[in-house]
């Protein structure tokens, strides 16, 4: 029997999770990911696949609030948050939450963007409703 006080659970449970997202959205079928954000520094990347949007903040420290990323205009819902409590995260984000895509308006149009709490070492996967 494991020990409970391992952690390989919440692993488990999140690649159970990630394994049934690819299936069902068919994510390995639908080609290449399109780049909506990448920002050294701040060590967030953000890319467009399979009609969802996953963002990666992978700084050790610093979680982003209000961070602002391209994206398809509409209304997006979280999905997935690897900063669950199931998968042994800390729960700073609220699950089946839905964002709507800002426009900011610029001389000759200007971008969609969606403005989203980005947890430290945490990724998220939105869906456009």
């Amino acid at each position: 029997m494991d020990d409970p006080n391992l952690k390989y659970r919440y692993l488990a449970h999140f690649d159970r999770d990630m394994i049934a997202l690819a299936k069902t959205y068919r994510i390995l079928e639908s080609g290449e990911p399109r780049l909506l954000h990448e920002h050294g520094e701040n060590k967030v990347i953000a890319f467009e696949r399979a009609g969802l949007v996953f963002v990666f903040n992978f700084h050790p420290t610093t979680s982003h609030f209000g961070y602002r990323i391209d994206a398809p205009p509409g209304k997006y819902r979280l999905i997935l948050d690897s900063d669950s409590p199931d998968y042994g995260g800390h729960g700073r984000l609220t699950a089946d939450q839905e964002h709507v895509t800002l426009f900011e308006a610029a001389e000759g149009g200007g971008p969609n963007l969606l403005s989203l709490y980005l947890p430290s070492r945490a990724a998220i996967v939105l869906k456009l409703q």
